[in-house]
């Protein structure tokens, strides 16, 4: 085993390797300082311009610009040393600079290194020949060539950029240099504001009012409106602030073209108020504040007078009573909390202003308001104190009003507005007259603007007192004039200025005909009447062979052809119903109109005006009535009637029709529905069969009743042909006897 030779210890590198590294280190200084101080100048510039802007913008106090300071201070001094101090006591070594140089310039192979690390070497050696080789190599190249400066000068160029903006900007800007440098200087100076505020307060308002010493009386609990104009750089928000016993409060302001407006609620104990906003504090516009409390009515009382016409006592309430009707009288009485110069009663919602009365001699002022209540409002106690401030939130009291409305009047008799009657005709009137306070007149007047005919007055029905009625007898009046009239009535109201009130029907009138046009007209409602049930009979005709085909194949239960026939039935008796009520509106003009010549006829009248009396005014057919006049004529109690005999014989079948047979008819099928069998079908059939039975008879009287009508009409012109042939004769004499 050989033991391995120790290394030589180097010599000098050659002089022009030497030479090149030392350039390279040289130069790698300079970079190095030059880097530096574009970057310390750059951090300098954008330092000064956020210290700028941040102090600019939040006035820094002097503590935090201290620490603020000392912390730039650190930094700046960490990047000198690293920058400029660092590079210009340690700026490299020379196999700092060979590592660099072999690194840029491969074609070296590492000879500039090796020619470091062992010297020169002896001629013939290998540490030799490699720095020959390095020598040479350094002769040929300019080894500085490997560091470029373009990094280096991009940071100048930038630093550079940084401080010709600034200084553009200084001129521009007009930034206060001389005042950020005191600041800076840790100096108690303030920036020159950019914003100027000015707070616009009207001398009085609804809650407060400016004395001549410039404090602000204002109202507790009243709301003062502000404006504020802004001069130089517009701020952003503007604040309405308030301070008092309670703290800060604060409000933002709403922008409106060229000025801010905003309002504030006074609290008692508020003492200051200022606006601010941007960089003004708002110390220019501070106002002093006193707030005080008006006078008020705390618990008023209302005296409630009702009107004459509806008798009631005068009573006291709270607010809570006041629920009145028209032209109550309304007394507010209640006690102020303090000094009142002046005092009203308003009504919000009409806008009216009553004036209170003021009394002074006791220890606190009393006050009364006295108002007619006409329509539902608000009331608002407002009472002005000794600096002239109204109490900023009355309480309002609701004040509910009954309106008395106009009475209403409906009528029933007669049941059209236009009728023809008989110059012996009774004529009778019937209304429904209602009013919350009572209807203390009803009358029927002439609607003729010539006619001095007084008014005549309806009697009230002492078991319904809305019900009003009227009997005009044409025969034992023959000056009633009816040809207009018009029905009015009158409520109990006495309102002063106003007075009751009314209501009318107008465009009524009677027409007084001959005893033929009357007729004429009954006997056409006769007919329609015969046509009428002959077309019941025949849709009765039909239900019972409906009947009869059923009976021939029972059905099931609620099979749809028996539910058709029910249903059938049921129409036909609606029918008779309908019918009955026009039949009995002939029978009733028949005797209203005293058509009947037989000796009963007046007792028949006087029954049959005795029956209206009895009934509701709003029932114009009651069924009964009409059965017991028709059974009592059966029975012989009128004696001897013509026309009105046979129309009473009608009616009494035509109600059993409506009233008793049709409906049991149309029950038994309703059984029958249920429990079709052939023996309840055939008691529906016979049922139907007696309905046909009655409607048969009620067709044949109607047939002798028309044929009674034709002779009495024959019998009537062959008298009237006799009277005018009497006429002719009586004239014909009389003019030869004046013959000479």
């Amino acid at each position: 085993m050989t033991t391995p030779r120790p290394r030589p210890v180097g010599s000098p590198p050659p002089q022009v390797v030497a030479s090149g590294l030392d350039a390279v280190v040289a130069r790698i200084r300079r970079l190095h300082l030059l880097a530096g101080a574009t970057r310390l100048l750059t951090f300098t510039g954008i330092g000064l311009l956020a210290l700028y802007l941040v102090d600019r913008g939040l006035h820094l106090p002097v503590a935090v610009r201290a620490v603020v300071l000392l912390l730039l201070l650190a930094l700046f001094v960490r990047e000198f040393v690293r920058g400029i101090w660092k590079p210009l006591t340690d700026g490299g070594q020379r196999l700092d600079a060979a590592r660099i140089v072999e690194q840029a310039l491969p074609q070296f192979e590492g000879r500039i290194i090796s020619t470091l690390e062992f010297g020169e070497g002896a001629p013939g050696t290998l540490e030799g020949r490699i720095a020959q080789e390095a020598a040479e190599a350094c002769r040929r190249v300019d080894l500085r060539t490997v560091l470029t400066a373009g990094p280096t000068l991009k940071s100048a160029y930038a630093a550079l950029a940084v401080v010709v903006a600034i200084a553009v900007a200084v001129p521009l800007g007009e930034p206060a240099l001389d005042v950020f440098a005191q600041r800076w200087m840790l100096r108690d100076v303030d920036w020159p504001r950019e914003t100027r505020l000015q707070l616009d307060l009207a001398p009085r308002g609804a809650a407060h009012v400016v004395r001549d010493d410039g404090v602000v009386v204002a109202s507790h609990g009243g709301v003062i409106d502000f404006e504020v104009r802004a001069e130089g750089v517009q701020p952003g928000r503007i604040e309405l602030v308030v301070r008092g016993e309670d703290g800060e409060r604060v409000a933002a302001m709403t922008r409106l073209e060229d000025a801010w407006r905003g309002h504030a609620t006074m609290r008692r104990g508020d003492t200051r108020l200022f606006v601010r906003g941007g960089d003004d504090s708002g110390e220019d516009t501070e106002l002093s504040l006193t707030v005080v409390d008006p006078p008020r009515i705390d618990d008023p009382r209302f005296v409630l007078e009702p009107p004459a016409y509806l008798g009631q006592e005068s009573r006291t309430v709270g607010a809570e009573g006041l629920i009145v009707d028209e032209g109550t009288r309304v007394t507010v009485t209640g006690l102020a909390t303090g000094e009142v110069s002046t005092a009203a009663v308003w009504l919000l919602g009409a806008g009216i202003q009553v004036p209170c009365e003021i009394d002074r001699s006791g220890p606190v002022p009393e006050l009364r308001a006295t108002l007619v209540a006409e329509a539902s409002d608000s009331l608002a106690a407002i009472l002005t104190g000794p600096e002239g401030l109204a109490t900023p939130d009355p309480v309002n009291h609701s004040l509910l009003v009954r309106p008395d409305r106009p009475p209403t009047l409906r009528v029933f008799a007669p049941p059209r507005s236009a009728i023809k009657v008989t110059s012996r005709a009774v004529v009778p009137f019937s209304v429904v007259a209602e009013d919350d306070h009572g209807v203390v007149e009803v009358s029927l007047r002439s609607a003729r603007a010539d006619d001095v005919t007084p008014p005549r007055a309806f009697r009230v029905d002492p078991l319904a007192p809305s019900h009003h009625r009227l009997l005009v007898d044409l025969g034992s009046e023959p000056e009633a004039e009816l040809s207009a009239y018009t029905i009015v009535a009158i409520d109990g109201r006495d309102l002063p200025g106003r007075g009751a009130q009314s209501a009318r029907v107008e465009g009524r009138r009677v027409e007084v005909v001959e005893v033929a046009e009357v007729q004429r007209l009954l006997a056409d409602r006769q007919l329609r009447l015969k046509e009428a049930y002959q077309t019941i009979r025949d849709r009765q005709a039909r239900a019972i062979e409906a009947t009869q085909s059923l009976i021939e194949e029972p059905p099931s239960a609620d099979d749809p052809d028996l539910v058709a026939t029910a249903v059938s039935q049921n129409q036909v008796t609606a029918r008779l119903g309908r019918e009955a009520r026009e039949l009995a509106g002939v029978v009733n003009d028949t005797i209203l109109n005293r058509l009947d010549s037989g000796p009963g006829a007046a007792s028949v009248l006087e029954r049959r005006l005795d029956d209206w009396r009895a009934q509701p005014v709003d029932e114009t057919f009651v069924p009964a009535t009409w059965r017991s006049l028709s059974a009592d004529y059966g029975a012989g109690q009128f004696g001897r009637l013509d026309h009105v005999g046979r129309l009473l014989d009608m009616i009494g079948v035509a109600l059993e029709l409506s009233e008793s047979l049709s409906p049991v008819a149309h029950d038994a099928l309703t059984v029958a529905r249920r429990d079709p069998s052939p023996e309840r079908l055939a008691a529906a059939r016979a049922a139907q069969e007696k309905v046909d039975v009655a409607l048969a008879r009620l067709l044949e009287r109607m047939d002798e009743w028309e044929d009674y009508q034709e002779v009495l009409q024959l019998v009537e012109t062959l008298i009237d042909d006799q009277r005018r042939l009497r006429s002719r004769t009586e004239k014909v004499l009389r003019e030869e006897r004046e013959r000479p």
